[in-house]
């Protein structure tokens, strides 16, 4: 098993500076994304990082955006994400992939882990990383703050640094004993990258005013779960504001089915919009949400 690096106060090196045997020249690094979003924020790091080094090398357990932007896949949970690990349909692809990957942290030379949202999932995987001496990134921090503040000492315990979204986590985390940095949220800088369709946002705004967009998340099970609930925020606008409108999308295609299959439920007309998610937003007055990083 490798130790892990120290520096001369006797902290542990963050995956910033720890060096690796595989940090000489070309440096690899494990990383994870185990869902839709992720997928795409992981994709996006993997460019900005090669963009700084063009060396590093990724592998890891990666979706078909990771894999675009040059991952090496040994995994892809992107297709069957689940919120909770206990989701039983999933259960073995998550223990199967926890095995996988830890063959694989010990049978190659990291130089760090990067993983990315997912705690369930990923939480494990920070510990199979640190007990063979990896040095842990964990990007788009849990949400503990909201749901299980009682478990930070597993983050505090797993993780080397913090990369947090939200400006208000870095306190909150750093007042628990882990190493938290803001870095800003990754959709800010895709969406103003987005080529926005201006005819289409026109044209949603004239069906009528205000807009109101449900976003109800990238999986399946999620929307099942969400959907249903802004549907009913959605009547009860239309119902004390008659001259809204309403329009839905997804952060992917694959839910697309379902979005239709509960919109029809609805008393008032709602409009699905895949195609034009950003415009969508842009158009928007209001915009209900899922919990998470809708892209």
């Amino acid at each position: 098993m490798r130790g892990r690096r120290l520096d001369r106060s006797g902290k542990r090196e963050s995956p910033l500076t720890t060096h690796h045997p595989s940090t000489s020249s070309n440096p690899l690094v494990f990383i994870s994304a185990a869902e839709p979003s992720a997928d795409l924020h992981a994709a996006e790091l993997i460019r900005a990082t090669r963009a700084i080094q063009p060396s590093v090398r990724f592998d890891g357990v990666a979706g078909p955006r990771m894999v675009e932007a040059g991952c090496e896949r040994i995994f892809d949970m992107s297709r069957h994400a689940a919120m909770l690990l206990g989701v039983v349909k999933n259960v073995a692809r998550g223990l199967a992939m926890l095995n996988t990957c830890d063959r694989h942290l010990r049978g190659y030379p990291f130089a760090a882990a990067v993983v990315i949202d997912s705690p369930m999932l990923h939480l494990p995987l920070a510990a199979k990383a640190q007990a063979v001496g990896v040095p842990v990134l964990y990007y788009i921090a849990p949400q503990m703050w909201a749901w299980g503040k009682y478990r930070i000492h597993k983050l505090r315990n797993r993780v080397d640094r913090l990369a947090v979204i939200l400006p208000f986590e870095e306190e909150f985390f750093r007042n628990q004993g882990v190493n938290a940095t803001y870095v800003g949220h990754p959709l800010a800088d895709q969406f103003a990258q987005l080529s926005i369709d201006r005819n289409v946002v026109a044209g949603i705004r004239r069906r009528g005013v205000p807009v109101v967009a449900l976003l109800p998340g990238s999986r399946t099970h999620v929307v099942e779960s969400v959907l249903p609930g802004q549907l009913e925020v959605a009547e009860r606008i239309a119902s004390a504001i008659p001259g809204a409108t309403f329009g839905v999308s997804a952060a992917n295609t694959q839910v697309a089915p379902l979005l239709t299959r509960l919109v029809r439920a609805c008393r008032v007309p709602v409009e699905p919009c895949p195609a034009h998610h950003a415009e969508l937003i842009q158009a928007a007055d209001l915009v209900l949400v899922a919990s998470g990083t809708t892209a």
